[in-house]
Order: C-alpha cells, then sequence, then structure tokens
C-alpha cells in the first residue's frame, strides 16, 4: 500500500512538473524521487530510467546517493559496465569513502570477480583514507 502511494505521488509530481514547468533542479528531485520509489520497489530497470534522465537534466550531475543506488540497478540487473561507471563518478568526483558500507553490500556482489571491482575500492580506500587525516583549520 505505501508503495502504491509513492509510485502515486510520483507520478503526480511528474504530471505537475509537465503542466507547471520546473527548472533543472526542481525536474532532478522530482525524478530521483521517481527513481528512488521504483528503486525500492525492485523495479531497477524503470529505476534506471529515472536516475539517468535526472543526471542528464542535472548537466551530468547527480548526487552520491543516487549515482550509488544507480549502480545498485545496474549490478543486480548485470549490466556491470555500467555499475562501474557510476560506481567510479561516486569514488573519484564524490570522493566516496564509506569502504565498510561497499564491501559488504551484497548487491554488488556480481562484479567482486572483475578486475574494476579491486580498482574501485582501492580508490575507496585512499579517499576513507584521506578523509580520516584531514586537519581542520582553527
Amino acid at each position: 500500500m505505501v508503495n502504491k502511494f509513492i509510485l502515486f505521488f510520483s507520478i503526480c509530481l511528474i504530471i505537475h512538473h509537465s503542466l507547471f514547468g520546473q527548472d533543472s533542479k526542481n525536474e532532478y528531485v522530482v525524478n530521483t524521487a521517481t527513481a528512488d520509489s521504483l528503486f525500492y520497489q525492485k523495479e531497477f530497470r524503470k529505476s534506471i530510467n529515472f536516475y539517468q534522465k535526472a543526471f542528464i537534466l542535472n548537466g551530468g550531475l547527480g548526487k552520491v546517493k543516487h549515482r550509488y543506488n544507480a549502480a545498485t540497478c545496474y549490478a543486480l540487473l548485470n549490466i556491470p559496465d555500467s555499475a562501474f561507471l557510476e560506481l567510479n563518478k561516486i569514488a573519484t568526483r564524490g570522493k566516496f569513502s564509506h569502504y565498510d558500507m561497499i564491501i559488504s553490500d551484497t548487491n554488488f556482489t556480481s562484479l567482486h570477480s572483475n578486475e574494476k571491482w579491486a580498482q574501485i575500492l582501492e580508490i575507496i580506500k585512499t579517499n576513507r583514507k584521506n578523509k580520516q587525516t584531514v586537519v581542520p583549520d582553527n
């Protein structure tokens, strides 16, 4: 019931957007809200479409949490190249540093045997190390 409500709400936001027009920031929010709703309903292929639309409308930019979810969708759909593309973006541009989280995320199990997985993990480990060694200015 809650999932149907979320999907209905997301569709209403899209209709509102198309009738009244929104700027790219609002388009990003609407599309990622829809993508998130579909993601939690395990509609991964549909979810990807909305994440990608949001990234395109936002000039190729996306929040780390949305790119992480997009990577998860790709991994679960057995589209490893796209999953690694999203993971690389959050690791290099987003400075993703949650190493323990990503290595324990079973959604990425299908990627573990790929050599790119180790490369992504090294970047994330470096991000974590750099984050821990930052000395604040006084």
